[in-house]
């Protein structure tokens, strides 16, 4: 017997006791981790009812969800979440020589890594790959740092089409900055240099770049349009070791923090006031890493492997800028990792080379890029369901009829994995895509 709109959320909550609920064609599934609450709903059979599927022409029936991929599915799959996963992924390519230290900055389709070292210090140097993203493959160019570098890690930063280098360590800790013109590969020595010579934390905003560090409480403000660079009257609560923490931009804040094997200190830089605001964190609250891999996917912050004293690790902690708390992940990396040089572009970061433990066999010539990945099996279609403004009727062979608002699509790939797909509604007048 067919029902008529029921409401989801009622779908959802008023299935106490009941694990399974059939309706011929259409299930009612019931997580077993979600006790008296149904997560999702997936309907088998046909769907043309009330979905379309085309990359390019709106279906004559307007009371359908407009799907804009040329991919039909087999399943659909209603939920209100879409849980997403941390996925590694090791590169096909190897680095020429097993490198850390290294800095790395992307511009168009290709990452640039800057110098590092081998087996010590001594055998740094001052080469420059380019990693081109779209055919996976890494070149050494002709081009070389005017002098070999490392202990670069977070001071490699693009501003249009220049990169700019900040500090390091050569012969001793240097106060250069090098500019490096992608377009034409070629790098020049600024006359401007850093007040303070060292390894430092550098992070753009608009056309300037912020600067931290090396053992110092100033803040340095670089002006790319001008190539300047001067001192702030705002000032760190103590001195910074860009060599024993991390750093990251995210919500109009810079964070910033400190590591030794002695303390550590937080705090944020709030840029359009360039104010500082010191952070507390509990102790045994997980936060001192050395020399993590740091990047932004989704909104939020992770930090991957990094490590503290003789503790090495292979998770990850995700920082939640609502909250300004972080959360130990399962060991999702491969090995180790510490010290190696990263970029953060299009919702996946890439990272090469670093140490996967202590010691001269240790140093990776290896390349990984991590993102978000959203389980799904091939040729189903996840509709996320929440309180938007718009809704249709999906429907089954047996007329079985839902009221769904939609927020996303997503279509299960060969690899299963989902991909966002656009949908739209017909809003009486156009088709209104929903997210």
């Amino acid at each position: 017997m067919a029902q008529s709109n029921p409401n989801l959320n009622d779908i959802f909550t008023d299935t106490a006791n009941a694990i399974r609920a059939k309706t011929k064609k259409a299930e009612l599934i019931h997580p077993v981790d979600f006790a008296d609450e149904i997560d999702s709903i997936e309907t088998g059979g046909s769907i043309e009812g009330n979905i379309h599927f085309s990359s390019t022409t709106a279906p004559e029936d307007t009371t359908k969800l407009w799907v804009k991929t040329n991919t039909s599915a087999t399943k659909v799959v209603v939920s209100k979440t879409a849980e997403k996963n941390l996925n590694v992924d090791q590169l096909s390519i190897t680095m020429p020589s097993s490198l850390y230290g290294s800095g790395a900055a992307y511009y168009n389709g290709k990452i640039y890594i800057f110098g590092g070292t081998g087996s010590n210090a001594s055998s740094k140097t001052d080469v420059i790959h380019r990693y081109d993203i779209s055919s996976d493959r890494i070149t050494t160019l002709s081009t070389r740092l005017p002098q070999a570098l490392f202990t670069l890690y977070s001071s490699c930063v693009t501003v249009g089409n220049n990169i700019y280098i900040f500090g390091g360590y050569g012969q001793s800790t240097v106060s250069t900055i090098y500019k490096f013109n992608a377009t034409n590969e070629f790098i020049s020595t600024l006359s401007a240099t850093l007040p303070n010579s060292g390894i430092v934390f550098a992070l753009a905003v608009g056309t300037n770049i912020y600067v931290f560090g090396d053992n110092t409480t100033s803040i340095y403000k670089f002006d790319t349009t001008t190539d300047t660079i001067t001192t702030l009257s705002t000032t760190l609560p103590a001195k910074i070791n860009a060599n024993g923490g991390f750093c990251f931009l995210v919500g109009g804040y810079i964070y910033i923090y400190k590591t030794s094997s002695y303390d550590g200190w937080a705090c944020k830089f709030k840029v359009d006031t360039e104010t500082v605001v010191s952070l507390e964190y509990p102790s045994g609250s997980n936060i001192e890493r050395f020399n993590p891999v740091v990047g932004a996917l989704n909104g939020k912050v992770y930090l991957l492997g990094g490590y503290y004293v003789s503790t090495y690790y292979r998770n990850a902690l995700e920082f939640d800028p609502s909250t300004e708390t972080f959360t130990a992940t399962s060991d999702i990396l491969p090995t180790t990792i510490n010290k190696s040089a990263y970029v953060c572009y299009d919702e996946h970061i890439y990272y090469f080379g670093g140490k996967n433990g202590s010691g001269a066999s240790a140093i990776s010539n290896n390349g990984y890029v991590v993102n978000l990945s959203l389980p799904l099996q091939q040729s189903n279609l996840l509709i996320v369901e929440g309180q938007s403004q718009s809704s249709f009727n999906l429907v089954n062979n047996d007329n079985m009829v839902i009221s769904i608002s939609p927020l996303k699509t997503y279509i299960g790939n060969s690899s299963g994995q989902g991909e966002e797909v656009t949908s739209a509604l017909y809003d009486g007048s156009s088709w209104v895509n929903i997210d």
